[in-house]
This record gives structure tokens, sequence and C-alpha cells, in this order.
């Protein structure tokens, strides 16, 4: 009993705590508020909304999004598919669905510090 409760908590504890930022960014997204979006971005972001795209600084990228999220209010956001590269930075991509239309979102973090900080977000027509 006590080698389960061994693997349970610490071999799969660090599956389920790496995919929390997924989670957290997902809540974000799904509120629909450029600013609690904004709270995961590094010191600058690569930001794509549909034809709009370049590398922003957190607050520029924050407003972009705000305006965004003003034109499309958000329904609803769903993670489709996560996952984790060689060197530790993780990724997501899901629909966004909003009162205009739905979009794939594509968003990549990297550990900086301590912490894990948003590098691109993507908004794409479906």
């Amino acid at each position: 009993m006590k080698t389960i409760l061994f693997y349970v908590l610490f071999l799969v504890q660090p599956i389920i705590v790496g995919f929390e930022i997924h989670d957290e960014i997902a809540s974000a997204i799904k509120s629909g508020s450029g600013e609690s979006v904004a709270k995961f971005f590094s010191g600058n972001v690569d930001l794509t909304i549909i034809d709009k795209e370049g590398n922003y600084s957190k607050q520029q990228a924050g407003q972009i999004l705000k305006d965004f999220f003003t034109k499309h209010p958000v329904k609803d956001f769903r993670i489709l598919h996560r996952g984790e590269a060689k060197d530790g930075s993780k990724y997501a991509i899901g629909t966004l669905s909003t009162a205009n239309g739905n979009f794939r979102v594509y968003f990549l973090v990297k550990k900086q510090g301590d912490k894990m900080q948003m590098q691109q977000l993507r908004f794409e027509n479906e």
C-alpha cells in the first residue's frame, strides 16, 4: 500500500502539476479578459490575432487582446490538445467560441526564472 501511495504522490503528481498552467491560461481566455490573459505574458509576446501579427510588450498585447474580446465576446474555450517539448516548454491548441465565430487558439509557455510565462499566443479563424 505504501508503494502505491509513493507512486501516486511522486510520479503522477508532476504530470498533473505540469499541466496546471494550461488550465489556468484556458480559464483566463474563457473569462474573455485581456488583463487576465496578460498576467501570463512574458515581458514581450508574439501575438497573432486573425491577420494582425507582431511582437508586443506585455501591456500592448494585453490591450490588443482586450479589444479583441470586446469585439468577439467569449462563449466558451476548450483545449483540444496539449503537450510539452523536449526543452520543457508547454503548448496547447484549442477552440474559442465567440459571438462572432470560432477561432483556433494556440499558446506556448516557457520557463523563465522560476515561473512559466507565455511567449506566443495565436487566434486564427476556423
